[in-house]
């Protein structure tokens, strides 16, 4: 479970990071002009590939990180099978918590969570807080703007 731990967390720090970009520009700012009108979240289903809601640059994103992940487990030599579930849940305009500094970073609060789930019933979340606007090009090309919430670092559920 540690070296699963230690996937999920690889992949939060990775989703937030300025080189996550969809057609140039950052894709946190693509996927906010893309939630979901009524929760404001986009899920990345990483095991089939494919994101709610859909749309082309979603769905590219869940399979691109499906691939890491897959590659990522068979490197644990732990089968795809043992796997109930693996996502990227992006909650977009979400309440931050009250020690989330800003650091000059601009927009809208969102909460972006990690969540492994294995058959067995053990499971790892990790979770940043940070800020961004939904996309357009001109303002989120390849940067990032998130803050670090002490504690948001991530945790074991189970």
């Amino acid at each position: 479970m540690g070296k699963l731990h230690h996937v999920a967390a690889g992949l939060r720090d990775a989703f937030v990071a300025r080189e996550n970009d969809v057609r140039g520009s950052w894709a946190l700012g693509i996927l906010y002009a893309l939630a979901d009108p009524e929760s404001n979240t986009v899920v990345l289903r990483l095991l089939d590939g494919q994101a709610v809601p859909a749309s082309p640059d979603a769905d590219a994103l869940a399979r691109k990180y499906g691939d890491h992940v897959r590659a990522a487990l068979a490197k644990l030599a732990l089968p795809l099978e043992r796997m109930a579930a693996a996502e990227v849940r992006i909650a977009f305009d979400a309440a931050p918590p009250a020690n989330l500094q800003r650091f000059g970073a601009v927009g809208d609060p969102y909460r972006l969570t990690v969540a492994f789930a294995l058959r067995d019933g053990r499971e790892a979340a990790f979770t940043r807080y940070g800020f961004c606007l939904p996309e357009p090009p001109y303002r989120f090309a390849k940067r990032a703007c998130h803050g670090v919430a002490p504690g948001s670092e991530g945790g074991i559920l189970r």
